[in-house]
């Protein structure tokens, strides 16, 4: 993807960001997050095992960064791996 394109695309996450109602899991403390930056070239990186703890809040992190797409572990640990 040429670097036009991903900026537009990014600029319009982070629209959809800033006007989204983000519902947090239960125990979103408790889960291991991850993430698709935009990030150069063809190739997808995905930043995994972060906690919480890690993004701060949901919400600013969502809208500062725009990410290509979100997730969490459907089953919250005592430790997210980061933590360890």
């Amino acid at each position: 993807m040429d670097e036009t394109t991903r900026e537009y695309l990014r600029g319009r996450f982070a629209d959809y960001y800033r006007a989204a109602a983000v519902s947090l899991p239960p125990a979103a403390n408790e889960r291991e997050w991850g993430h698709i930056p935009w990030t150069p070239g063809s190739e997808t990186t995905m930043v995994r095992h972060q906690s919480q703890l890690d993004l701060g809040d949901v919400d600013d992190f969502l809208q500062r960064t725009a990410p290509r797409m979100s997730t969490f572990r459907r089953r919250a640990t005592t430790t997210p791996a980061r933590a360890r």
